[in-house]
């Protein structure tokens, strides 16, 4: 998948291009050259976009990020009582997360679903350390989280309205939800 990092592809000539093609940027000219509707063509989503990458690899780039939460249960203990009053300690305990969801327009990609079809088939190399960069307007990373022994749990592919076409939502779902520097 490539993301497309000048602002205003349509400013770079056909000829400046096609030259980087044939002298082996084949992936940058069709990253810039992708139809309307695709990954790399997309208009800007209302808060940037999200991309999904295992390693060095980005696997996708989604519209929406509907939530990384995270807590710690609160773990209440009796003190004193035989030689004072009585008072409640409260410490923290186990820590809980939400599953991850992400949607995107639906595309001929099918990365996210071979990595579906890794889990189905019960293979432990399914779960993985994903890295979620979150960018700006002007395709500036703002945040990054990483999501470790991540693997998808649920792909869902609907129509939102008529006017938005269909969409694919992927829930993730992890061991541990890390913040990391941009």
């Amino acid at each position: 998948m490539t993301r497309t990092t000048d602002p205003e592809p349509d400013s770079i000539s056909r000829r400046t291009l096609l030259g980087t093609a044939a002298a082996g940027g084949a992936a940058l000219a069709a990253g810039i050259l992708a139809a309307p509707g695709s990954i790399a063509a997309a208009p800007r989503g209302k808060n940037g976009q999200i991309a999904l990458t295992i390693g060095a690899d980005e696997l996708a780039v989604f519209d929406e990020l509907l939530g990384i939460a995270q807590e710690v249960e609160v773990v209440e203990a009796q003190d004193g009582g035989a030689s004072g009053p009585a008072f409640t300690r409260r410490r923290p305990g186990r820590q809980k997360l939400t599953d991850v969801t992400l949607r995107r327009p639906l595309s001929d990609d099918l990365t996210v679903a071979a990595w579906y079809q890794e889990v189905l088939s019960g293979e432990i190399s399914a779960f993985r350390n994903v890295t979620l960069t979150a960018y700006d307007r002007i395709n500036k990373p703002i945040a990054r989280y990483t999501l470790v022994n991540a693997w998808p749990l649920k792909v869902d592919v609907g129509a939102l309205t008529d006017e938005q076409g269909m969409y694919e939502t992927v829930t993730l779902t992890c061991e541990a939800i890390l913040r990391i520097a941009v």
